[in-house]
């Protein structure tokens, strides 16, 4: 088999698919949110330094306290056995899509509780499939994370505890430094769908023509990054991850969003509470007017870049 023989495949495969197609479209709709993320960076400073913190407290006390409503859900989970945690260390965490569950492996710091009220979220908007329901939701799979990522901003917002609110920048700037990394490869990946697109193949000689013809910053960061997306594409998994990445890219700027939303006027965690109970059957149309929002005006740009340049107050502010 050559090279790109595989790689082909996968293109003819993945494209077919309109789950995919609608992603596409809407990745194509907000390459402007793409390239406002892919030129931000942030160092996190070394005075940050992540506290013991031995206890899920603060997360769980934010939840019955921010989010009453949703705190019995998470007692009968704890009571359940629905939650899991181990002592491994990793600070990492997942909700499982197929029962609902959350697992949690404890760093013993702050991140334990934002990882906690993420996970959380994700349980409170999804439809675990052995409800005996297989239903897909465009919707859910590219804001899903921009809801749990505005309750960990809310939570960070909560924090009074001067030690742990500075560890909480870390998450921050880690979430935005991951986002640079999504939005990198989601803008590579998207000029190798429209050459594919264009010529039914991708090879060797198309992506060198692309470089020489794009002698600008388009050119040079798709030759930085070209070979890793197509090994990914390629490798575990084996399809197109622009779906996977730009999920993540939304759900910084919507996160900051959203968490304005709520810090204004914190009745309107009510929109969200209804956003969770209802997006499997909300159209991104849908999803957008009621967190009020208009991809045309810079208002959700403004915001997000209100945030970052807040997180970069040493650096150069970035403007619109």
């Amino acid at each position: 088999m050559q090279k790109f023989d595989y790689v082909n495949e996968i293109f003819k495969d993945e494209l077919n698919d309109e789950f995919i197609q609608a992603k596409l479209l809407f990745a194509k709709k907000v390459s402007f949110l793409i390239d406002i993320i892919e030129h931000c960076s942030l160092i996190i400073n070394q005075e940050y330094r992540c506290h013991i913190n031995n206890s899920l407290y603060y997360g769980i006390n934010y939840i019955k306290e921010t989010h009453p409503d949703y705190y019995s859900e998470l007692i009968r989970m704890y009571n359940n056995g629905e939650i899991h945690i181990s002592n491994c260390s990793t600070g990492n965490a997942v909700c499982d899509s197929y029962t609902g569950e959350i697992w949690l492996g404890l760093s013993k710091t702050i991140l334990d509780d934002l990882y906690l009220v993420h996970e959380f979220f994700h349980h409170q908007n999804l439809i675990p499939i052995n409800n005996g329901t297989k239903k897909k939701s465009v919707t859910r799979e590219l804001f899903g994370e921009a809801i749990s990522i505005a309750a960990e901003l809310d939570f960070c917002e909560k924090i009074t505890n001067d030690d742990l609110a500075k560890d909480t920048k870390i998450f921050e700037i880690d979430y935005i430094n991951d986002a640079v990394k999504c939005a990198r490869k989601i803008k590579t990946e998207l000029i190798l769908i429209d050459i594919y697109s264009k010529h039914g193949e991708i090879n060797d000689n198309l992506i060198t023509t692309f470089i020489l013809e794009n002698n600008n910053d388009i050119g040079e960061l798709f030759s930085q990054e070209y070979e890793s997306v197509l090994s990914d594409i390629s490798g575990w998994g084996a399809n197109l991850k622009f779906c996977w990445n730009l999920k993540y890219v939304l759900g910084i700027i919507f996160g900051y969003y959203l968490s304005d939303l709520v810090k204004g006027n914190p009745e309107n965690w009510k929109i969200i509470y209804d956003i969770n109970s209802s997006i499997y059957d909300l159209s991104i149309e849908q999803f957008l007017k009621k967190i009020k929002i208009n991809l045309e005006e810079e208002k959700i740009v403004t915001i997000f870049l209100e945030h970052y340049n807040k997180l970069n107050e040493k650096s150069k502010p970035i403007k619109l």
